[in-house]
């Protein structure tokens, strides 16, 4: 595992863990539905220190972005001509960003789908439209909490999967190459700038598609996985070193929530997969649950919530940290 500097406070936490002996006992994810009445398929994809959400839910077989504010939903829009929207992340001051579409395609296999699509970010009441020169399609996934940099990927080839994730800099206008791969996405910047995301790559051994998390600060790319795992998607970071996304074990996905050496992974029950999408400052953290069913897939929008260790891990860690201490005393 590799960290970069934008992993600071990431490494800090994990030694302070590692110091103290809590590592013994991950974090407790207090998981709890969001619903919109009506509604049978949504997620939430973003939060900030505000407790902002935003998400999208299935309207009359479109998506459509909405916001929460103070418990009241709020169905965005779009920009001229849309037929759905994604919201994907919101800034400290409400500026929303994801992607829209105008238009069906076929996916190649004879399916009608969404797209191809442009990114968006609405400010103020109104849509900018953002689109990667070149490129089939373009989705922002998130912006810094001060709204100068958002971070997403453009799509170079639809049927190949390879996609260029990006940070996009609002304040000169430039983009940034961060990295190309299949299914490469630049999910979370931060006010400098700094992107932490996921791609494949072919293994050069193997010839396999491997799953790997990235930083990439000042131009410096770094990969790792979470100690463990093989297949990480990391989607957010908060300020205290908290990390959050989700793994794939033996085709099931799973969230964690953590830092790279100590974590915890949940799956919403009798779901397919579920994933974390953002965290906030406070730890909280928002995704969604989803299952396959005979119309495709279906989502449940879920908020997770850091509760207190069981008692049964409190017992265990002082078991654990009390044999540390008679251990140092034989050895002198």
């Amino acid at each position: 595992m590799v960290l970069g500097s934008f992993s600071k406070g990431l490494r800090r936490v994990a030694l302070a863990f590692f110091v103290t002996g809590s590592a013994i006992a991950a974090p407790v994810m207090q998981v709890s539905r969001f619903d919109i009445a009506g509604v049978q398929s949504l997620d939430l994809r973003g939060i900030n220190n505000q407790g902002l959400m935003v998400g999208e839910a299935k309207v009359a077989g479109q998506w459509q972005g909405f916001q929460v504010v103070n418990g009241s939903v709020r169905f965005l829009g779009g920009p001229a001509g849309a037929l759905g929207t994604h919201a994907m992340g919101v800034s400290e001051a409400g500026a929303v960003v994801g992607n829209y579409w105008t238009s069906m395609r076929d996916d190649g296999l004879g399916n009608l789908i969404e797209g191809p699509a442009k990114g968006y970010v609405l400010e103020n009441g109104q849509f900018t439209t953002l689109a990667y020169e070149g490129a089939e399609e373009t989705s922002v996934r998130g912006i810094s909490d001060n709204g100068r940099y958002l971070s997403g990927y453009s799509v170079l080839d639809f049927l190949r999967g390879e996609t260029q994730a990006w940070v996009y800099d609002r304040q000169t206008g430039q983009f940034t190459d961060v990295m190309r791969g299949f299914g490469a996405i630049a999910a979370h910047v931060d006010d400098q700038g700094r992107v932490l995301g996921s791609t494949r790559y072919r293994d050069p051994v193997t010839g396999r598609l491997v799953g790997t998390s990235f930083t990439f600060d000042a131009g410096v790319l770094k990969l790792f996985n979470l100690d463990g795992q093989t297949d990480t998607r990391a989607r957010a970071v908060n300020a205290g070193g908290q990390m959050a996304g989700f793994v794939r074990q033996a085709g099931v996905d799973r969230a964690f929530l953590g830092t790279p050496s100590d974590y915890q992974l949940y799956n919403w029950q009798g779901a397919t997969g579920t994933h974390i999408q953002d965290i906030n400052d406070a730890g909280v953290a928002v995704g969604y649950a989803f299952n396959e069913d005979g119309n495709g897939f279906s989502y449940q929008a879920l908020i997770f919530r850091q509760g207190v260790p069981e008692p049964a891990a409190l017992a265990l860690s002082a078991v654990a940290l009390l044999a540390l201490r008679l251990t140092r005393r034989r050895t002198g």
